[in-house]
């Protein structure tokens, strides 16, 4: 896998704008929350998995909400470095 750090909501939109397609989009909750962002990882020509990191404590009709707002899949922060590669790879 390539990975590229991009920081923020614009270099994610702009991110998301290169012709060159990504393979799945991991991003943080805060990230999550812009609905902008959230329409273009989303949005019905998008085929792009997007998992979303959240804080370790967050309740489960938080992560459950981000799940129907799109959200492939969650991961806990505090489990991130276990979970990442089972995650992405099912």
């Amino acid at each position: 896998w390539e990975t590229v750090l991009i920081l923020g909501v614009e270099g994610a939109l702009k991110a998301l704008a290169d012709p060159t397609p990504a393979t799945l989009a991991l991003v943080d909750r805060a990230m999550w929350s812009d609905p902008g962002l959230r329409a273009r990882l989303t949005a019905e020509d998008s085929n792009l998995p997007v998992i979303v990191l959240t804080e370790h404590d967050e309740l489960p009709d938080t992560v459950i909400q981000q799940l129907h707002l799109g959200a492939m899949s969650y991961i806990p922060r505090n489990a991130a470095s276990r979970r990442l590669v089972d995650t992405i790879q099912t």
